[in-house]
Order: C-alpha cells, then structure tokens, then sequence
C-alpha cells in the first residue's frame, strides 16, 4: 500500500505517515557512519537476546502541533510519563487504530514478518518505522554537509533545516561547555541495506532487536543523527554530562530522543540514547512537556 501527500519527492509536508499499531520494542538505526556499515561506533554492546491509518497534523509554524480530533488516550509506557498531548478541535479526523493493517504485540518482530505501508513524502513530522517504509529510491531532494563528525574526515549530511538546526544545538552546547559530535546522519537505503546484512550475517536471530531493516530506519529521512559518546545501552541518557545536557536543551532547538528508555511498545524501537531526531521546535517542546512519544501524540497507542 502505498501514502502519499499532494507534495513533489523529497518536499517538506506537514503530514505525519504513521501505522496505528502497538509495536515491542526493537532498535532503531545503528552508530556506525554515515555510509560505512562499520563506522565509528557499533550497534550495540550485545544483543539483547532483540495498516496503519494516515493522521495530518495542523502546519509546522502555525502553533503547537496537534494530532487528529479524537485520537485516543492511552497509558504511558513507563511510570514517569504524564497524559499524552490534548487534541486540537480542528484537527483532521483519526482512522480507527489499526485500520487497513493488523495491530502487532509480538517482542521485536522481524521485519520480514510485516507488509509495511510505503512512504513517499516526508516532512518533519512523519514517522518512518517499521510499518512505514521508505522506498528504496526515496532519498531527500537536498542534503546539506554538516560539521561535528567524531571520526575526523567523515562525510556528514543532513536535510536543510536539520542541518541548521544541528549547527544550533551543537553551538549552545559548545557555549556551556559540551562537545556534540555524531557518528551518523543521513545514511541511504543501500547503505542502510549494508548495515543490517552485516550484523544480519553476525547474528541473525537477534538483528532486529538493534537495528532496522531498510527503508525503515530514520536515517533515511535525513533527519536523525546518532550522537557520539552518550551512554551505552541500557545506561539511562543522563549518565553522563553530555546526555543530561541534551535532555534539558534539545527540545528547544527542536530534537527529541525518538526512542525513549521504557517506551519500546510505542515507538517499536529499543532505547537507544544517541539517537536523536529533528521535529521542529514547536512539536519537540510538545513532547517534552508531555512526555509523550510521536506514536503517543499522534494517538496510537492503546
């Protein structure tokens, strides 16, 4: 099946492409960098032994975003999460929860066990994962160069506003103190392709726990970066000084950690603490303030 928004490949929407499903947890993306399977820095320490109906948000810019009219209440995956996020009145109505796709409780489904609904247009708000997928030719219509690689001379690449917002983040963090670098940015779907056959052929009966299969990863999107040196799995985020930063200014310049510690059955992703991911000030606020997970916002988890 296929999604698709009245906007040319590659163009910048506000809607957000989501399954309506209840996933258990896997990870999501790996450390290594951009293009190079190996990279900087592994996928994990070990193995952990690890359709969808459309919503439309209101326009990046135009307020707080909101998720469809109607989207249900549920309870937070983790005792320290507060109430999801209040619908706007106006917003587009929400499909019934599982609605054209099946609604999966299994531990860390292999992605072959899925039919994803295919992705075409992406925006800040859209929600790749692995019930929605990217096409193996989908790749964003720009991609700006970015500096903060931890392994010198390595290739960073990020969608436009990504980009800036990262050279924001990483400037007030270098103004307390704190260096932000990455191992991984944009990374495409062939490249993304390498990553999981290589860990694949290392163990296959545990790959999908910590990584994602392509066309599946945030990556790919040009959206998400991996950043370097945070605690290692299942150390939580504020370990150390450079996480504890994160969590309290990220938000402010629009990221958010996409797959918190204790969420793993809404965002269908184990925790992962380097993985963070662009959304837009006014959303990744939102989140903060609440709590919640973009499957949680978006009113899809039950």
């Amino acid at each position: 099946m296929t999604v698709q928004r009245g906007m040319r490949r590659g163009a910048w929407g506000t809607g957000v492409l989501v399954a309506g499903l209840v996933l258990a947890g896997c990870g999501g993306g790996t450390g290594s960098g951009a293009g190079s399977p190996s990279g900087s820095e592994t996928v994990v320490d070990s193995p952990a032994g690890t359709s969808e109906p459309s919503v439309t948000p209101s326009a990046p810019g135009s307020g707080t975003p909101s998720p469809p009219s109607g989207a249900p209440s549920s309870s937070p995956a983790s005792d320290d999460a507060s109430a999801p996020v209040t619908p706007a009145q106006d917003a587009a109505p929400n499909p019934t929860p599982g609605e054209g796709g099946a609604v999966f409780t299994g531990p860390y489904l292999h992605p072959d066990s899925i039919t994803p609904r295919e992705v075409t247009e992406v925006g800040p708000h859209t929600i790749v994962n692995r019930a929605n997928a990217l096409p193996e030719d989908w790749e964003p219509a720009e991609l700006v160069a970015v500096e903060g690689a931890a392994k010198e001379g390595t290739p960073m690449r990020l969608a436009p506003e990504a980009a800036a917002a990262w050279g924001e983040l990483r400037a007030a963090a270098a103004a307390d103190g704190i260096d932000l670098r990455i191992n991984a940015a944009y990374r495409s779907y062939s490249e993304q392709e390498a990553v999981w056959e290589h860990y694949e052929a290392q163990d296959p009966d545990h790959v999908m726990v910590y990584t994602a299969a392509p066309g599946r990863s945030e990556h790919q999107m040009g959206l998400a970066i991996d950043i370097a040196d945070m605690p290692k799995y299942p150390k939580p985020v504020g370990d150390n000084a450079r996480g504890r930063w994160l969590l309290e200014h990220a938000a402010e310049h629009g990221w958010v950690l996409r797959y918190p510690k204790g969420r793993e059955k809404e965002t269908g992703y184990r925790y992962e603490a380097w993985h963070w991911r662009w959304v837009g000030k006014d959303l990744a606020q939102q989140l903060e303030r609440d709590h919640a997970t973009m499957e949680q916002w978006a009113g899809l988890v039950r």
